[in-house]
This record gives C-alpha cells, sequence and structure tokens, in this order.
C-alpha cells in the first residue's frame, strides 16, 4: 500500500514505477488529511513517497503522518522515499520521529535525484539537462525497485548537510510560504488550470483572473509550472521556465 504526493510529477512517477499491479495507491490530495484517521494497512508493505521541500517533509504529508492511524495484523515492511535535487535533508528523519509516535518505524528510506521544479531561485528551463536527471533517476528507481522488492533495511537518506542546518532551512521554509507573492502577468488565458490543480485550493478565479485565497500555501509550484502561457510568476521566478516530469506532459 503506497501514499504519495507529487507537486510537479517526479514522485507520482517514482510511484507508477514502483507499485505493485495491484496494489492500493493513495494520493494524499484525494482526502482530507487533516481528519485522517484508521487506515487499515492488509498489504505486506506500507509505502510512503513524498518530494523534499526546503530539506524537509511538504507540509500536507507532515499532516498526513500525524493524523494517520496505521492499523495492521502482522507487520508491514514500511519504507520512505523521497525525491529531491541533491539535498534528502532530514525528511527520512521527520517521518520516522513522527511513525515512533505510533510505535512504528522505518524499515528503510532512500532519494533519488530529480530535476528541480522551484523557479523563484533555479532556472529550471533547461530540457536536455531535465531529461539527463530524469534518465539517470529511472536507473536508480529500477535498483530501489529490487531492493524494496526483496525487503532490505537500511537508512540510505542521511542528511547531506547537517541536521540543524536542515531544521534551520526547514523552518525558514515554513515561515516563508506567503503567497502574496504570487502574481499573475498579462500572458493570462483564464484557463482555470492553476485553480483545478492547486493541492490544497489556495486558487479561486475572480472574473476569470486567479487569485491566491489563502496567505500561505504548500508551495509546490504547481500552479507555476502547470500554466499553459507560463503567467504565474513568484518572487524572482520570472525568466526561470517550468518544469513538469515527462509523464504529466503526455498525460496532458
Amino acid at each position: 500500500m503506497l501514499f504519495y504526493f507529487s507537486g510537479t510529477g517526479n514522485t507520482k512517477h517514482v510511484v507508477d514505477k514502483l507499485k505493485y499491479p495491484d496494489e492500493k495507491v493513495i494520493n494524499i490530495e484525494d482526502i482530507d488529511v487533516k481528519k485522517t484517521g484508521r487506515i487499515e494497512i492488509d498489504d505486506d508493505r506500507l509505502g510512503i513517497l513524498a518530494p523534499t521541500y526546503a530539506a524537509g517533509l511538504p507540509t500536507i504529508m507532515k499532516i498526513f503522518l500525524e493524523k494517520a492511524d496505521f492499523r495492521f495484523g502482522e507487520k508491514p515492511y514500511i519504507f520512505f522515499i523521497t525525491t529531491c535535487d541533491g539535498m534528502p535533508g532530514i525528511t527520512g528523519n521527520m517521518v520516522n520521529d513522527i511513525l515512533k509516535e505510533k510505535g512504528m518505524k522505518l524499515d528503510a528510506s532512500y532519494f533519488i535525484n530529480m530535476p528541480e521544479n522551484f523557479a523563484p531561485m533555479f532556472n529550471i528551463s533547461d530540457k536536455k539537462l531535465n531529461d539527463e536527471i530524469n534518465k539517470k533517476a529511472d536507473e536508480k528507481i529500477e535498483d530501489i525497485k529490487k531492493i524494496i522488492n526483496a525487503k532490505e533495511h537500511g537508512n540510505n537518506i542521511g542528511t547531506v548537510i547537517g541536521k540543524t542546518a536542515a531544521k534551520t532551512m526547514y523552518e525558514s521554509f515554513l515561515n516563508s510560504r506567503k503567497t502574496h507573492k504570487f502574481k499573475v502577468n498579462d500572458m493570462c488565458i483564464m484557463c482555470g488550470a492553476c485553480e483545478r490543480y492547486c493541492p490544497i485550493g489556495a486558487i479561486e478565479l475572480h472574473f476569470g483572473v486567479p487569485e491566491w485565497v489563502k496567505k500561505q500555501c504548500l508551495l509546490c509550484m504547481r500552479c507555476l509550472n502547470t500554466c499553459p502561457t507560463n503567467a504565474i510568476e513568484y518572487g524572482n521566478s520570472k525568466g526561470n521556465g517550468q518544469y513538469l516530469h515527462p509523464d504529466l506532459l503526455e498525460e496532458e
């Protein structure tokens, strides 16, 4: 049984590659994470998959794990996988700490380097580079698939940077998720994609133009990266391009 969140498709791609043919897969966007309660795990494994946001977990995944009441007969093999641009930070530690409060623990954890989507800080427009990164990621996914199918144990994440620095970075990110930094330029065609795809309903169309109606959001950058005309900007993102995993582009 796999639970995941994916901002712009990287983590969803990993899920699609790793899942058993008939395995139950739940996108946590499809449930009210604040009301999550008892969850029956009747599979032989419990997988948690999410991207890394500023060295930590997306808040939607953190809340889900804190609220989830996992129940099972025979203990499943529990693993965590994070996608990131080279720095998994304290994501594994965060998941394990939450699980420990429930009398559980991770059997294994892994990270997979995949293309960056955070246009406010990075130029993400190099398709050739992104394709190369995704090619290497697919090779690592296949390696991890064999490992978790064999139910091997071990912490394969670490923090890359120190825990203190990672915590500071993450706390700074949590405090900086201000939606007032979003703006829409005159390329907007009022298609409503941003409103439809926002995972937490932070966007509403007013007279066809998107407005951010919550003071904070996940800062997943899905709205910016799915806009068909690149009309959405956040801070200094102008000119830094867009990124969606190729699987999502094919689905569209």
